[in-house]
């Protein structure tokens, strides 16, 4: 069975510092969460990717850069595994289309679908 691959985006610190200064950088991601454990309890495999934890998180558009690119390739390893991939983003942050349209290059057949943070 293919699974869903649910991602939370980071926060685009490297566009707006004074979000870090204001922000705590780390927290859970509960719009996936709950979307993920609604598919889960409906016999849908799923992966969740916290970006932040799971690939880290950049001050720099060269660090963000290279964070996007690590998740493309795990995405990639995987994409035989892989039904759709649902992306959860801020309405501020421009990092889940980035991530999409590197996902969409890599992977041209594979469904996204972009969301907001919060799960409805």
């Amino acid at each position: 069975m293919k699974k869903a691959v649910l991602i939370a985006v980071p926060i685009d610190f490297q566009r707006e510092l004074a979000i870090f200064e204001e922000t705590v950088p780390v927290s859970p991601p509960l719009g996936i969460l709950a979307i993920g454990s609604y598919l889960s309890a409906h016999s849908m495999a799923v992966e969740l990717i916290d970006v932040q934890m799971d690939f880290g998180f950049s001050l720099s558009d060269e660090g963000q850069r290279a964070v996007l690119r690590r998740v493309v390739d795990h995405l990639t390893a995987e994409a035989g595994e892989i039904a759709w991939i649902g992306i959860s983003q801020p309405a501020t942050s421009g990092t889940g289309v980035a991530i999409a349209n590197l996902v969409h290059v890599a992977l041209p057949d594979l469904p996204i679908v972009l969301g907001g943070y919060f799960a409805t």
